[in-house]
C-alpha cells in the first residue's frame, strides 16, 4: 500500500493569494516569502491588485514554511509551460549554414588610418 494523502488544510482562497503575492515578488522562496504574506496581501488590497477577506488574511498569518512550498509547486503544476528541446540538438535557426567569416576578405585600403 502507497502513503495515505492528507487533506488540504487550507481553502483554495490562501492558494489564490499565495499565487498574486507570489508573483508580485517575483517568486521568492518559501522560506523568504512566507514571514511577508500578510503585509504583501494587505499592500496588494490596498492598490486594488488582490481581494482579500479577513479569514484568508488570519490564514496566510499562521500558514507554515512548508505549506507554503506545497501550494506554490502545487500551483506551479498548474502553469503551462513551453516546450523543452532534447539535449544535444540546436534550434533551425543555428542549424542552417551560414557564410564563414574566413571566406571573406578585407579590404586592406579600410584598415589604414587616413592621412592627417
Amino acid at each position: 500500500m502507497g502513503r495515505k494523502r492528507r487533506g488540504r488544510s487550507y481553502p483554495r482562497e490562501v492558494d489564490l493569494a499565495l499565487q498574486v503575492i507570489a508573483e508580485s515578488l517575483d517568486r521568492l522562496c518559501a522560506e523568504r516569502l512566507q514571514p511577508n504574506l500578510v503585509w504583501t496581501a494587505s499592500h496588494l488590497a490596498r492598490h486594488a491588485e488582490l481581494e482579500i477577506t479577513p479569514t484568508t488574511l488570519a490564514q496566510l498569518g499562521t500558514i507554515s514554511v512548508s505549506s507554503v512550498r506545497r501550494s506554490l509547486q502545487r500551483l506551479a503544476r498548474d502553469e503551462p509551460r513551453l516546450p523543452r528541446r532534447r539535449p544535444g540538438s540546436l534550434p533551425l535557426a543555428l542549424q542552417t549554414a551560414a557564410p564563414r567569416v574566413s571566406s571573406m576578405k578585407a579590404d586592406p585600403k579600410a584598415e589604414r588610418a587616413p592621412n592627417a
